[in-house]
């Protein structure tokens, strides 16, 4: 082979070769396509995870609610609340706050257990204790009227003793219980001493009438008269 022949094989095989300029370009096109596509990162679908992911939450938080709910029903508190100081009932310490503030003095008979004193809508000295293993409520204002806080039907009116107006009453209330109060005056100051007639009986022997009605003078009518001496 002469060298011409040699030289003009050898740039027909290197125009096979390289790429005619259209075909660089073609080619250049796809080198940058598939290099961006290869740098991407796919686009990710939030709403793809972040549904199932917010479904679960607000289960969640239903739950919690419905079992504090259930727990809130069902819980009975052991202690009861305090008293606030803006309530129209507050406790105090001893009988000496009736004196200091209402000039009022009244106190528990001597032998009465879980005492306590409070004070009712800024006039009434209040007082419940024990005594004999029954509840009394001892009260005491300068106001007129009832303020026992019983409210009922009055089955007995009975003169206890005249020279300070001391009147027992027996009421019955709406759920057909029986309480007596026992009232009476010393100067300006009135005084209602009340308890829960457990015994009341209007078919007992013992019968008093009056014009309010009937009523069983129990054993509990007769404590609280003995009662009432001790605190007059």
């Amino acid at each position: 082979m002469t060298e011409n022949n040699y030289r003009e094989a050898v740039l027909s095989a290197l125009d096979e070769i390289i790429p005619a300029d259209g075909a660089k370009e073609r080619m250049l096109a796809n080198i940058k396509r598939k290099s961006i596509a290869a740098n991407q990162k796919p686009a990710i679908n939030f709403a793809k995870w972040t549904a199932p992911l917010a479904a679960c939450l607000a289960a969640a938080v239903i739950t919690a609610v419905g079992v504090k709910t259930i727990t809130a029903l069902n819980e009975t508190p052991a202690v009861s609340e305090p008293l606030k100081p803006d309530s129209p009932v507050r406790l105090v310490g001893s009988a000496a706050a009736f004196t200091e503030e209402l000039k009022i003095t009244v106190d528990a008979p001597e032998g009465a257990k879980n005492v306590q004193y409070r004070i009712v809508d800024d006039d009434i000295a209040d007082i419940t204790f024990v005594y004999n293993d029954i509840d009394y409520t001892l009260r005491a204002s300068k106001q007129n009227g009832d303020f026992s806080g019983i409210n009922g039907t009055a089955v007995l009116s009975e003169l206890i003793r005249e020279n300070n107006n001391a009147v027992l009453t027996a009421v019955t209330d709406i759920s057909n219980e029986t309480y007596l109060k026992l009232e009476w005056n010393n100067g300006k100051t009135r005084y209602i001493l009340s308890c829960k007639d457990r015994e009341a009986d209007s078919n007992s022997a013992d019968i008093k009438t009056s014009d309010h009605g009937t009523y069983s003078h129990t054993e509990a009518a007769n404590n609280i008269i003995d009662l009432y001496s001790l605190i007059k």
